[in-house]
């Protein structure tokens, strides 16, 4: 589920854990190797991001702004973002 978060600058994003659904996979655009017949090792999903075509595990947060997207490893979305409270 997408919420909002704060970074540590104080910016306001969107972001939600991957877990691999297919709500998810939808929505971002996930290439899964598995359905497309494509041999893998360890991971089989990838999305888009800013930073090109990007490995995606579940656990890994997506963090998205406007149009731009990224992937976070779980630590350090911990870190580096605090959910917004809902008003």
């Amino acid at each position: 589920m997408l919420k909002e978060y704060r970074n540590i600058l104080g910016e306001i994003i969107l972001a939600e854990r991957f877990s691999g659904s297919i709500e998810q996979k939808r929505r971002y655009h996930v290439k899964d190797k598995a359905v497309l017949g494509i041999e893998y090792r360890g991971n089989r999903w990838s999305i888009l991001t800013i930073y090109g075509e990007e490995l995606v595990f579940q656990g890994d947060w997506i963090v998205s702004v406007g149009s731009k997207r990224w992937v976070v490893k779980d630590d350090v979305f911990h870190n580096m973002y605090e959910e917004v409270e809902a008003k």
